[in-house]
């Protein structure tokens, strides 16, 4: 990660982003967003930047589905953010938490099992985002439906007994 000194913009080299967003909010670890997955994005849209690591052109293409756009090298897959930008798309992974359903939470909780057996990331890592997703599931049912909590409260008791 490279500030520039006279704009605040942030380079991220390969990666760099979900790590810097993983510190920034440890529930939001589990959210890796690929800016690299759909091919069509890469359909013009190029960026008055050039990539500061192979001089190749950027492309500016919206992070995920939100109304940030963002920089990206294609070549060497680095993240260009204009100042402020990252706090913006911290700000918009939180709101994407909160605004998910208990049934979209189940579908997060399913892709997370998975990962754990076919993930890019360590093993650990992967065992930690799907505890994450499942806490975060833990909470969204207890708040649509707090007698459950009465029930589970004594049901992890003795579990740990």
């Amino acid at each position: 990660m490279n500030q520039c000194a006279s704009c605040d913009g942030i380079w991220f080299n390969y990666d760099d982003l979900r790590n810097a967003k993983d510190k920034e909010d440890e529930f939001l670890r589990w959210l890796d967003v690929d800016l690299f997955s759909d091919p069509l994005l890469f359909k013009g849209g190029y960026s008055t930047m050039s990539c500061p690591n192979d001089r190749e052109p950027l492309y500016e293409i919206f992070y995920d589905n939100s109304e940030i756009k963002v920089d990206v090298c294609k070549k060497c897959k680095g993240v260009w953010l204009d100042k402020n930008e990252f706090n913006q798309v911290v700000a918009f992974l939180k709101r994407s938490v909160f605004s998910d359903t208990t049934a979209e939470y189940l579908k997060h909780l399913e892709d997370q099992i998975k990962e754990i057996f076919v993930g890019k990331e360590h093993l650990a890592s992967e065992i930690k985002d799907a505890y994450i997703v499942w806490r975060l599931l833990e909470n969204r049912i207890i708040s649509q439906w707090p007698r459950i909590e009465e029930i589970i409260i004594p049901l992890r008791a003795a579990l740990l007994k």
